[in-house]
This record gives C-alpha cells, sequence and structure tokens, in this order.
C-alpha cells in the first residue's frame, strides 16, 4: 500500500486524514451498492422469451378437430366413413346383399318392359 508521505514526495495534495478513514469508506460504499443491486435486462431476450411463450399458447389453443353438422357433409363423405369403419367380413355382406340378391322377379320385369324374347336371348349365348 502507498503511504501518505511517498504520495506527497511525488507532488500530489492529500487532504489530512484522507487515508486514515479511506479504507472504511470504500468498505461502506460496497456494501452498500451491492445490496441495492439493480437487475437490468437487455430487452432482446425478454421479447424473445415471450414470444416463444406466445407461440406455445397459440398452438396449444389451436382447436384439433373440426365440428360439422350433418347438413354440412356430403352423403358420400358420410359413406365413405361408414365404409372406412366397417370390417372386411361387414363390406363383403354388404356388397353381397347389394348385387347378388336380386329377384328374379327384377329380370322379368325388365324383360318385359324391354320386350325382349326369351328365345333371341338363348339364342345369342347357344343355349
Amino acid at each position: 500500500m502507498v503511504n501518505k508521505k511517498d504520495i506527497s514526495q511525488r507532488g500530489y495534495k492529500v487532504p489530512e486524514n484522507y487515508f486514515e478513514g479511506l479504507e472504511h469508506h470504500v468498505h461502506e460504499r460496497i456494501t452498500t451498492r451491492s445490496s441495492r443491486t439493480k437487475w437490468s435486462v437487455s430487452p432482446a431476450p425478454v421479447i424473445g422469451v415471450l414470444a416463444v411463450l406466445l407461440l406455445i399458447i397459440f398452438f396449444i389453443n389451436i382447436p384439433t378437430e373440426v365440428e360439422q353438422t350433418a347438413e354440412e357433409v356430403s352423403p358420400e363423405a358420410i359413406e365413405a366413413y361408414l365404409i372406412a369403419e366397417m370390417s372386411s367380413d361387414e363390406l363383403l355382406t354388404e356388397y353381397a346383399e347389394t348385387y347378388y340378391t336380386s329377384s328374379n322377379d327384377d329380370y322379368e320385369e325388365y324383360l318385359i318392359e324391354e320386350d325382349v324374347e326369351i328365345n333371341t336371348i338363348l339364342s345369342e349365348y347357344n343355349y
């Protein structure tokens, strides 16, 4: 540490009793400054954190399913949904009932309406 005499010899003037209370004065200022430390935060990280939080909140609140009423859904879409939910056995049964259960009455009505002779059909297929 530098003495008062060394400073005086170099041409500096020091007030009287300056060094005697200096150590206590410096220590007092250090303790009072550390007790009232300010938190200074740059605005860039704060804005970044807020932006991330807003995005998280936005994506959490997005509805995942859109509700539709029966009037808004087409019959084809309902049919496609029901077919997708059916098992293969149910699909085969439905297909068979739809396409292979026509009665003979339907064929007879068609032949009568179109005025087709049964002999004409048999002759075309070589029976």
